[in-house]
């Protein structure tokens, strides 16, 4: 009853954030951590409002698998869907973009050392979007930044903003229990879309109506 309360409680602190595909890199770069990672993906993803709807995610080497969704969305039983899965493999950050995109996320969270080595990741999103055009990109990316033991690197990052997506990033142990931990989650995917949605909001500049009289 207590994991219940305190998931709709992280629920309407976060409050609608539209859809969110989670990838979890399970390369062997982050086998030193990938508990860690699965964990704070459990995190995440009780946070998603009607997450039978608005809620999907997967694991990744050079390979992508779609993980189930759980009978009770609270975050232990997401914890045992991810429970026994193993790192290790190459790294291909783009093998489960067209599954986030056909899932229509807006919001890509990435749980990785932001390594990958399996072709141009910016050569590919774009490409992806020239042959699907009518397929939007997601308003927002956060990478919550693991490192496995053989540091982090900027590659997934790059790869997304080259394409104009927006990079929000987070620390692990941003994701720890606390009462402050749904506000960083909200501003986290937030962030960058209500800047995004406050530019297109506010009116051009104009000029005076003299202007056109002289």
């Amino acid at each position: 009853v207590m994991m219940k309360a305190k998931s709709e409680v992280r629920k309407e602190q976060v409050g609608d954030i539209g859809k969110v595909f989670i990838h979890i890199d399970a390369s062997g770069s982050m086998s030193p951590c990938f508990n860690v990672a699965c964990e704070k993906g459990s995190i995440i993803a009780e946070m998603v409002k009607d997450p039978q709807n608005n809620f999907m995610w997967g694991y990744f080497n050079e390979t992508g698998n779609i993980l189930p969704l759980p009978k009770e969305f609270v975050e232990d039983a997401f914890k045992a869907v991810v429970f026994g899965k193993r790192a290790g493999g190459g790294t291909d950050c783009f093998v489960l973009y067209e599954e986030a995109r056909k899932f229509g996320s807006d919001i890509d969270v990435f749980i990785s050392d932001g390594g990958h080595n399996t072709g141009d990741l910016s050569e590919r999103i774009k490409q992806y979007h020239i042959a699907h055009p009518t397929q939007p990109k997601p308003k927002t990316m956060v990478w919550i930044k693991v490192d496995g033991g053989e540091g982090v690197s900027n590659v997934l990052k790059q790869g997304y903003e080259d394409n104009q997506v927006p990079v929000a990033e987070m620390t692990p142990a941003t994701l720890s229990e606390s009462a402050l931990i749904a506000q960083a989650v909200k501003s986290a995917m937030m962030g960058p879309i209500a800047i995004i949605d406050d530019i297109m909001a506010t009116e051009l500049l104009k000029l005076p109506d003299y202007y056109f009289t002289l």
